[in-house]
């Protein structure tokens, strides 16, 4: 994470396809998962989560950190480093997008968020069981649930009725 943070500052942009372990779905979360339910008795198809591996590739990472002006929001390259301990972080709010069909090019997401002190938030979305393989897993592809983009977003951004809460609060 941290190489890819400082390269796209330096606008040398060098994804590798390097695969990454962040950690793991914390018990409580798999056990809401494999229900299909959330906190509040809210119910949801429950998806196939085969492994609790959580992971990112620098391709996904570069993804995040994009911005039209090239420029990096400070804010988002400290939340990437950060990744790793608000995953494991029982504090994180963890979200359940249900990608309701009228909801176009969506797909069923998890999400960990955390709020920053100006009052907006993390998202950091996650795919769950996809495979991927690239340059750098020649042989093999890796199942895991791996990181889509990690965003600042509004709170109310949190609050659409298509997420389910798993974990956490948002405030």
């Amino acid at each position: 994470m941290t190489r890819a943070v400082g390269e796209t500052a330096a606008l040398a942009r060098q994804p590798k396809g390097t695969a990454h372990p962040l950690g793991f779905l914390r018990p409580q979360v798999a056990q809401a998962l494999e229900a299909g339910a959330g906190l509040e008795e809210r119910r949801f198809v429950a998806p196939r989560a085969d492994t609790a591996l959580l992971g990112a590739d620098d391709t996904q990472v570069y993804h995040a950190l994009r911005s039209a002006t090239g420029a990096v929001d400070a804010r988002l390259a400290q939340a990437l480093k950060e990744l790793p301990q608000r995953l494991a972080d029982p504090a994180t709010t963890v979200l359940w997008d249900t990608a309701p069909p009228d909801q176009r090019n969506a797909a069923p997401s998890l999400i960990y968020a955390w709020a920053l002190q100006d009052g907006r938030w993390v998202k950091a979305v996650f795919r769950l069981d996809e495979r991927r393989g690239g340059r750098a897993m020649r042989k093999a592809q890796l199942a895991a649930n791996w990181l889509v983009t990690v965003e600042i977003v509004e709170a109310y951004n949190l609050a659409e009725a298509k997420y389910v809460r798993l974990a956490g609060e948002v405030k």
